[in-house]
């Protein structure tokens, strides 16, 4: 395995890769494994590749993806924040954590950085009945305990227009506690303001981005992947 200061590394442990043998994890992921993959065109068919090497990066910045999980045929125009809400309840709203140059496939546009997809932009999946409606995105934050981060909960956009009125004005977070191999819990409540008491230690989201190690691999062909279980299509290579 090699590891590059600057790699493309774009993936912290516990993201699944989708393979031939199922979901494996990206820390598990070794050189000749068959994932599912596409041409970095969009042109051809799913098919397996084998990877060919794998890269890591010691302390990646790691940001946050929150997306729908809808048919790829729904009138977006339709979606407003009360229907958006009916399907966080209902299980429909996924979040990833990731690099912020990783990379993914947008409808009607092509290769988009995470820290430049907007909210109402659609990423292809595997299935091409199923697209990943973007939320929101933003940096994982670090906080006062460490290997515990601060992610910013999708409550300040579904309430924003409570906050000052019915809700306290402030930012509100999940704590989320990371081991070697990803998350491990959520600290506290959830949806709560900073800071939160954990065995008598007051503990504070900070205004520094969260730090991991990450995990990326070359696929034969130079082609491309699908992370998670909705299939996320994604490029391995960071963007320049």
């Amino acid at each position: 395995m090699d590891s590059y200061l600057n790699s493309g590394a774009g993936f912290p442990a516990g993201t699944r890769i989708n393979t031939d043998k199922g979901l494996i994890a990206i820390q598990n992921i070794k050189v000749g494994d068959l994932v599912l993959s596409k041409p970095k065109n969009g042109d051809g068919e799913l098919c397996y590749k084998p990877v060919i090497r794998i890269s890591t990066c010691e302390n990646s910045e790691i940001w946050e993806l929150t997306y729908f999980q809808i048919k790829a045929n729904t009138d977006l125009s339709k979606l407003n924040k009360s229907k958006l809400l009916q399907l966080s309840r209902k299980g429909k709203m996924v979040s990833n954590m990731l690099r912020s140059n990783q990379t993914f496939w947008v409808k009607n546009i092509g290769w988009t950085r995470l820290d430049e997809l907007k909210n109402g932009q659609a990423i292809e999946t595997s299935d091409q009945e199923i697209i990943g409606l973007v939320f929101m995105v933003n940096p994982l934050r670090k906080t006062s305990m460490e290997n515990v981060a601060g992610s910013y909960h999708p409550s300040n956009i579904f309430n924003a227009d409570k906050k000052g009125f019915d809700i306290e004005n402030v930012e509100y977070f999940t704590f989320i506690k990371y081991g070697l191999e990803g998350p491990i819990e959520c600290i506290g409540d959830d949806n709560v303001p900073s800071p939160i008491c954990v065995n008598g230690e007051s503990v504070h989201v900070l205004s520094e981005t969260f730090r991991l190690k990450t995990y990326s691999f070359d696929v034969e062909d130079d082609y491309t992947c699908f992370i998670t279980k909705l299939g996320l299509w994604v490029n391995n290579t960071a963007y320049k």
